[in-house]
């Protein structure tokens, strides 16, 4: 779970190739290092670990992220629906 929120681990992918091919991790893994030279040795070491992410600095990913929609959605002028659950 160390990598769940790593930036660089996070792409989108086709259902076939995400669930039925299971990524694709070497050629993910490829195009990682095409874009970061030895990225993906790093992004995969840090997936054997133990480490978890805290409480805290996922909190701060959160207001991060939420700032950083809402930087886009006045940029491009969108317009997200949110359930009522959900905190701005």
């Amino acid at each position: 779970m160390a990598t769940r929120w790593d930036e660089d681990n996070v792409r989108p992918q086709c259902y076939s190739c995400n669930i039925t091919d299971q990524g694709r991790q070497w050629r993910f893994g490829q195009a990682i290092d095409r874009e970061y030279p030895g990225r993906a040795t790093e992004i995969m070491e840090k997936a054997m670990s133990r480490t978890k992410n805290s409480a805290n600095a996922l909190q701060a990913a959160i207001e991060h992220y939420s700032k950083e929609l809402a930087a886009l959605e006045r940029e491009k002028n969108l317009r997200w629906q949110r359930s009522p659950r959900e905190k701005r």
